[in-house]
């Protein structure tokens, strides 16, 4: 009787580029996840915060946008280092408040329900983003005889047309609507502290940040904003595959016209919440139809994966890597678990073992951002847990 050959599996970048990033610890732990039943987001607090006390260095104030990624772990260590946090809703709010003060947090969504901004005002929320008079009415009608301690900022709609999401679509004034709008906000009673931006998530023109960025400080001396608040908003690039430029020459042109010159805020969400991330998936299936094969995992766009699908429209796609038997490099698409016939991972084939089978291991690094925020439940199937690890 012939012994079964022992199954030898390996590690095998499906991506492009090297398997740096997969260290000895996230490495183990990820062949220990063979055959989980949910993906597991794997989560090292300290990169994300290392990445936020750089950013204070060569910028200013950091508020961490929690709406990328409200990891506890992440979110005790940024406030351990003395961050802020950038909410958008109550329930943001309440989980910031859980780890820092009411100073140390600021709401960036210009349009709230009253009832939830007269909740953020009794939590001790004083700093609101605006781009509409009205809008601005609501907030000092929730905030009652407490008005007159709020600080405001004026959201303008420059964006940068190479990000991969523009923000500036839904939300921001433009350039020539400014000083209408600081005087309007300023004849409800309402201090205007200075201006906000975004230029979009992965945006990569370091010249349009750079002259934004000389636009707003000028913009905002104009209408008379002394010391002004200069908010640059979020959007550093994070080094996906295809990415041009990075997080550190993006906030090097931010900086440039503004740093020693005035009062300087980030809102950095994506860049720190996918720094120290790997989202392990385990293979449930594979399949040929049609001439044709499919990897199916545990994770897809609704369970974790979103942004990496298309579903998003931006199609970022992180560093991965399939821990199978090795065997002839043949193309598959990745798929999701559900019966949604576009939940795919990645708009395009990728190379993976022709061995791969089910209680394999693909790994997805930088892929935090929005992992669970963005999960759901469509069809049963559970988005990822969180585990935290010192990689």
């Amino acid at each position: 009787m012939i012994a079964p050959r022992a199954q030898i599996r390996t590690w095998e970048v499906v991506t492009g580029g090297d398997s740096s990033w997969l260290s000895g610890s996230v490495r183990s732990r990820c062949e220990e996840m063979s055959g989980s039943e949910v993906p597991v987001l794997l989560l090292d607090p300290c990169r994300g915060a290392d990445i936020a006390d750089e950013l204070r260095l060569r910028l200013g104030k950091v508020y961490y946008a929690i709406k990328a990624g409200p990891y506890e772990p992440l979110i005790a260590e940024l406030a351990k280092r003395g961050h802020g946090m950038d909410i958008a809703s109550v329930a943001e709010a309440v989980l910031a408040l859980g780890h820092v003060g009411p100073g140390r947090v600021i709401c960036t969504n210009p349009v709230l329900p009253g009832s939830q901004l007269a909740e953020l005002i009794s939590l001790g929320v004083s700093v609101f983003v605006v781009d509409d008079v009205g809008q601005a009415q609501i907030l000092k009608d929730s905030a009652g005889g407490f008005y007159s301690e709020l600080s405001i900022l004026v959201r303008v709609g420059w964006h940068d047309v190479t990000a991969g999401a523009v923000l500036a679509e839904k939300f921001g004034v433009g350039e020539d609507e400014v000083a209408g709008l600081v005087t309007g906000v300023r004849g409800l009673g309402l201090r205007v502290a200075g201006l906000s931006f975004h230029l979009g998530s992965q945006a990569q023109s370091l010249t349009t940040a750079n002259e934004v960025a000389g636009s707003a400080l000028a913009l905002a001396e104009s209408c008379g904003i002394e010391d002004p608040v200069i908010d640059v908003g979020g959007g550093f690039p994070v080094a996906y595959q295809g990415a041009g430029a990075s997080w550190e020459q993006f906030t090097e042109a931010l900086a440039g016209p503004l740093v020693d010159k005035t009062t300087v805020w980030c809102e950095p969400g994506r860049v720190i919440a996918s720094a120290g991330t790997w989202l392990v998936a385990s293979v449930i299936g594979v399949a040929t139809r049609r001439g044709k094969r499919f990897v199916h995992l545990n994770a897809g766009a609704y369970q974790g994966l979103l942004e990496a699908s298309g579903h998003s429209g931006t199609a970022l796609i992180p560093p991965s890597a399939l821990w199978a038997e090795p065997g002839v490099s043949v193309p598959a698409r990745l798929t999701g678990p559900t019966c949604d016939s576009s939940d795919m991972v990645f708009p395009f084939e990728v190379q993976v073992s022709s061995n791969t089978k089910a209680g394999d291991v693909i790994v997805f690094y930088l892929a935090g951002a929005y992992a669970t925020s963005c999960s759901t439940t469509f069809n049963g199937f559970s988005g990822p847990i969180i585990e935290e690890i010192a990689s």
